[in-house]
Protein backbone atom coordinates (compact mmCIF):
# COMPACT_ATOMS: atom_id res chain seq x y z
CA UNK A 1 0.00 0.00 0.00
CA UNK A 2 1.21 3.43 -1.16
CA UNK A 3 1.15 6.71 1.50
CA UNK A 4 -0.37 10.27 -0.61
CA UNK A 5 2.41 12.04 -1.68
CA UNK A 6 3.48 14.98 0.29
CA UNK A 7 1.68 17.41 -2.33
CA UNK A 8 -1.58 15.13 -2.03
CA UNK A 9 -1.58 15.80 1.85
CA UNK A 10 -1.03 19.19 1.98
CA UNK A 11 -3.05 20.26 -1.25
CA UNK A 12 -5.78 22.32 0.60
CA UNK A 13 -8.01 22.16 -2.41
CA UNK A 14 -8.45 18.30 -2.08
CA UNK A 15 -10.16 16.12 -0.42
CA UNK A 16 -11.27 12.35 -0.47
CA UNK A 17 -14.23 12.34 -2.54
CA UNK A 18 -12.73 14.62 -5.72
CA UNK A 19 -10.48 17.61 -6.36
CA UNK A 20 -12.42 21.06 -5.24
CA UNK A 21 -11.75 24.01 -7.24
CA UNK A 22 -12.16 27.69 -6.87
CA UNK A 23 -15.18 30.22 -8.35
CA UNK A 24 -12.66 31.29 -11.36
CA UNK A 25 -11.38 27.71 -11.87
CA UNK A 26 -14.71 26.05 -11.93
CA UNK A 27 -16.00 29.03 -14.28
CA UNK A 28 -12.90 28.46 -16.86
CA UNK A 29 -13.35 24.69 -16.69
CA UNK A 30 -17.04 25.52 -17.32
CA UNK A 31 -16.39 27.72 -20.30
CA UNK A 32 -18.91 30.15 -17.85
CA UNK A 33 -18.27 33.41 -16.24
CA UNK A 34 -17.87 34.43 -12.47
CA UNK A 35 -20.64 36.20 -12.61
CA UNK A 36 -22.56 33.18 -13.83
CA UNK A 37 -21.64 31.21 -11.26
CA UNK A 38 -22.52 33.46 -8.37
CA UNK A 39 -25.77 34.09 -10.15
CA UNK A 40 -26.16 30.81 -9.79
CA UNK A 41 -25.88 30.59 -6.69
CA UNK A 42 -27.60 32.71 -5.64
CA UNK A 43 -30.59 31.00 -7.13
CA UNK A 44 -29.56 28.23 -5.90
CA UNK A 45 -29.29 26.47 -9.23
CA UNK A 46 -26.58 23.88 -10.30
CA UNK A 47 -23.79 23.12 -10.21
CA UNK A 48 -23.87 22.43 -6.91
CA UNK A 49 -21.24 24.00 -4.43
CA UNK A 50 -18.93 23.65 -0.78
CA UNK A 51 -19.30 26.27 1.54
CA UNK A 52 -15.83 26.47 3.71
CA UNK A 53 -16.03 29.14 5.90
CA UNK A 54 -16.30 32.01 3.34
CA UNK A 55 -14.96 30.25 0.87
CA UNK A 56 -16.98 28.96 -2.33
CA UNK A 57 -15.53 25.77 -4.01
CA UNK A 58 -16.57 23.42 -6.76
CA UNK A 59 -16.06 19.44 -6.70
CA UNK A 60 -14.94 17.79 -9.72
CA UNK A 61 -17.58 15.57 -9.62
CA UNK A 62 -20.43 18.25 -9.74
CA UNK A 63 -18.80 20.32 -12.25
CA UNK A 64 -18.82 16.79 -14.73
CA UNK A 65 -22.64 16.39 -13.61
CA UNK A 66 -23.64 19.69 -14.33
CA UNK A 67 -21.98 19.26 -17.39
CA UNK A 68 -23.86 15.89 -18.20
CA UNK A 69 -27.29 17.02 -17.41
CA UNK A 70 -26.67 19.92 -19.92
CA UNK A 71 -26.02 17.57 -23.10
CA UNK A 72 -27.96 17.79 -25.56
CA UNK A 73 -28.23 15.11 -27.93
CA UNK A 74 -29.10 15.58 -31.80
CA UNK A 75 -32.04 13.53 -32.73
CA UNK A 76 -31.30 10.45 -34.65
CA UNK A 77 -33.68 11.02 -37.39
CA UNK A 78 -32.48 14.48 -38.65
CA UNK A 79 -34.49 17.44 -40.13
CA UNK A 80 -37.06 16.28 -42.45
CA UNK A 81 -38.14 18.72 -45.18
Amino acid sequence: MTSPSRDEQQSPNSVQSGELHNEREAALKLGLSVATLRRRRRRRQPPAWVKLGSRVLYRQKDLDAFVEANLVRPSSGGSQQ
